[in-house]
């Protein structure tokens, strides 16, 4: 277990942090940080100036935020280390409840550490999950031993942790059908008390009275989610198993067949009913989402971790040696997996100012970000009907938020539902059509430098293409493309100039 732990954490702390949301979630962080009370109407989007809006995952956002403002990205990757960290030692706690067999909980938390360290590595709330659900099993296993008190305690935190974190975390209440499942072994009120603890934790939000709202206006239907889905998360599970990669396909193809292997119908079969459900529950959330597979995990470990432990040992001493050293090598490859990673994000050659965050886009947006910044210094935006407008896409939209929060931009602080900017870019690729964002408005414009709106905005009287420095050796096509309005330009004075701003950089 030491073992495990020391290898997630260091992983954790060596991951590059380079998640495409993670900007908007500091940007949502700050807000917190710096609000009197809690948001209720859009404060990042002009698109959806004065629409309901909730920062229903408040306690990893700003957790974030004061991590970045009290020591950068060194804070930002401490915490991911720490979170994963909870995340093993929660895992840890279920396999020893339950009495997993070490085999089994060797390979159960090894594959736990890939998914959550390499496959998913992204500082995302979804990592509060990976600690909430693993601690309802464990609050469900103490309750099913006659721990009342600390089974209570358990899932009662469990459920605060969630609620506070992540959309899904109804999912908290499956590991109570573990309950069920043993219900000879649990004492009678055991299930109560579960239910009672989880649901007063639900409580402990200060979004109680909105969650219906916050339900109807995230799962409504949305472009980006179903077939051609723009984003790959958003891919139906099984469309994208057909091109996964071998790994990934194995994985899932265990995850699939769990429940008619041995090991399952070696469970007595009322175990095996109720923990079918629960598999069930994450297969659906797998079918809607490729995303989905991480919530699948948590949501089958009793099952899957029975499945690992059937695997037989190898009987011969020298085998037996070889399979640890192989298990060894795994754990000393995710360090150097994640630092890896870290070093292709700084490679030479980006544009200069180095990125404060090694997000996807940073090395395009900075010459953008610089100007921006120079221009716009002083000035600061409190919600999004009274910032300035601008104008992107969705693969910018996250870290311009963040880095440029003086303007308003075309992006949607739900950053899972995207704004009808994100919509048309959606259609856009599935039908093949052009379209062009709402720039009519907009002081500022940023755009990929393929982007077919560039032209109309050349030939626009009202716009100026404005020049950006770049590192020497830098190509144009690797570099965002910033219009600016010359009304605005004129409005704002000699900042705008090329000797106050640096000629855009």
């Amino acid at each position: 277990m030491w073992l495990l732990l020391a290898a997630g954490v260091v992983t954790a702390w060596l991951s590059p942090l380079a998640d495409a949301d993670l900007p908007l979630h500091l940007r949502i962080g700050d807000l917190l940080r710096t609000s009197d009370g809690w948001p209720h109407l859009e404060p990042v989007s002009w698109t959806r100036a004065g629409a309901p809006w909730y920062a229903y995952s408040w306690l990893p956002e700003w957790l974030y935020a004061q991590a970045w403002a009290l020591a950068g990205a060194a804070g930002l990757a401490g915490l991911h280390a720490v979170l994963t960290g909870a995340s093993i030692l929660a895992v840890w706690d279920v396999a020893h409840r339950d009495a997993w067999s070490v085999w089994g909980t060797r390979l159960f938390l090894g594959l736990h550490l890939v998914l959550w360290t390499i496959v998913q590595p992204a500082t995302r709330p979804q990592l509060v999950l990976a600690i909430a659900v693993p601690m309802a099993w464990g609050a469900a296993l103490r309750l099913r031993d006659g721990e009342t008190l600390w089974g209570a305690g358990m899932a009662l935190l469990a459920a605060m942790l969630a609620v506070n974190s992540h959309l899904l975390f109804p999912l908290g209440l499956a590991p109570g059908l573990l309950i069920l499942a043993e219900a000879k072994r649990a004492p009678r009120g055991a299930l109560v008390a579960f239910v009672a603890a989880t649901l007063l934790g639900w409580c402990a939000t200060p979004y109680l009275f909105e969650l219906p709202a916050i339900f109807a206006l995230n799962f409504a239907t949305n472009a980006l989610f179903g077939a051609g889905a723009a984003i790959q998360e958003h891919e139906p599970g099984f469309r994208w198993f057909t091109h996964a990669p071998l790994g990934m396909q194995a994985l899932t193809f265990l995850m699939l067949v769990l429940p008619v292997l041995p090991s399952s119908f070696g469970q007595p079969a009322g175990r095996l009913r109720w923990l079918t459900v629960a598999w069930l529950a994450g297969l659906g959330l797998f079918v809607l989402a490729v995303r989905g597979l991480l919530l699948w995990w948590l949501l089958a470990m009793p099952l899957t971790a029975a499945a690992l432990g059937s695997i037989p040992l190898p009987q011969r001493a020298s085998t037996m040696r070889a399979v640890r050293a192989a298990w060894l090598f795994m754990l000393a490859a995710l360090p150097l997996q994640a630092w890896q990673a870290r070093m292709a994000m700084s490679t030479p050659g980006h544009p200069l100012p180095t990125p404060p965050l090694p997000h996807p886009e940073a090395a395009a947006l900075e010459p953008v970000v610089a100007w921006l910044q120079c221009v716009t210094a002083g000035d600061v935006v409190a919600t999004a009907a009274v910032g300035a407008h601008a104008t992107t896409v969705f693969n910018y939209g996250s870290y311009l938020a963040w880095r440029v929060p003086s303007l308003s931009w075309s992006v949607d602080g739900r950053t899972i539902f995207p704004d009808s900017v994100s919509r048309a870019e959606a259609e856009q690729g599935r039908a093949g059509s052009r379209w062009h964002p709402p720039y009519g408005s907009a002081v500022a414009v940023v755009l990929p430098p393929w982007h077919v709106t560039g032209h109309l905005l050349d030939g626009d009287s009202a716009f100026v293409r404005v020049p950006l420095s770049r590192a020497g050796g830098t190509p144009e096509r690797s570099t965002a493309h910033l219009w600016a309005r010359r009304s605005w330009m004129e409005a704002v004075g000699p900042k705008s100039g090329r000797n106050a701003c640096g000629n855009g950089a």
